[in-house]
């Protein structure tokens, strides 16, 4: 791959991972009732917008927070993969951010609804 192609695809998943980390901040306001920024808030809601997602305030914070669990989750892990000291598979089983987030995320039944 040549520089400029490198270049391009960063700048591609840089956008996205831009989006995802927008709508993880967006769930952790709702999910905890603290309001985003002034300043960040205009940003992260044209975010919300411009991938057609409408009415997280009509959801309930346990509605939205194993999603929020699974975006951390994934965020975490990747971030850990970018440093050869913390480059291994997955948390350890030490990590209480590890288990928090397996506790967010299985909040959520097989049904699909709520449990706390």
């Amino acid at each position: 791959m040549i520089p400029a192609q490198l270049r391009e695809t960063v700048s591609r998943l840089h956008a996205s991972a831009n989006a995802l980390a927008a709508l993880g901040a967006a769930l952790d306001a709702r999910v905890h009732d603290t309001p985003l920024p002034a300043a960040l808030a205009p940003r992260v809601d044209e975010v919300l917008n411009l991938l057609g997602i409408e009415g997280l305030d009509q959801l309930t914070p346990a509605e939205l927070r194993s999603t929020l669990g699974e975006i951390r989750t994934f965020s975490l892990t990747n971030a850990k993969l970018l440093f050869a000291a913390s480059r291994a598979a997955g948390f350890g089983t030490g990590s209480s951010a590890a288990r928090r987030m397996a506790v967010d995320i299985a909040s959520v039944d097989l049904a699909g609804g709520c449990q706390g």
